[in-house]
């Protein structure tokens, strides 16, 4: 959790930062995934769609940004395969926010 926090205190004093990467990203699903405290689970959800809203607007075709996740997801050799369906599931929720948002209103 003071990890996370440290990060964003990072990126928010140095507005020179780049923004984050896809391995910024892979990492924060990771920790998302593996993880078993839901507070450390959330905020890194949390994190990691910050992240991908944020590198989604350098792309003008979602289609290349995917690939490049999923290839990067696909290195984690550690996790298991229900954890990186999970971490995937999350990144499409992520790529595609306003399905998403519509999806959570039409269950309600």
């Amino acid at each position: 959790y003071n990890y996370l926090q440290m990060l964003d205190m990072q990126r928010k004093n140095d507005p020179e930062q780049q923004p984050a990467s896809i391995d910024d990203i892979i990492n924060m699903l990771e920790k998302a995934v593996t993880k078993k405290s839901r507070i450390v689970k959330e905020l890194a959800i949390r994190k990691a769609r910050d992240w991908t809203l944020e590198l989604m607007k350098n792309y003008s075709y979602m289609g290349s940004l995917k690939k490049k996740l999923s290839e990067a997801l696909g290195k984690l050799n550690h996790l298991n395969l229900k954890q990186k369906q999970k971490a995937w599931e999350l990144i499409e929720r992520f790529l595609k926010p306003k399905s998403a948002e519509e999806s959570v209103t039409l269950s309600s």
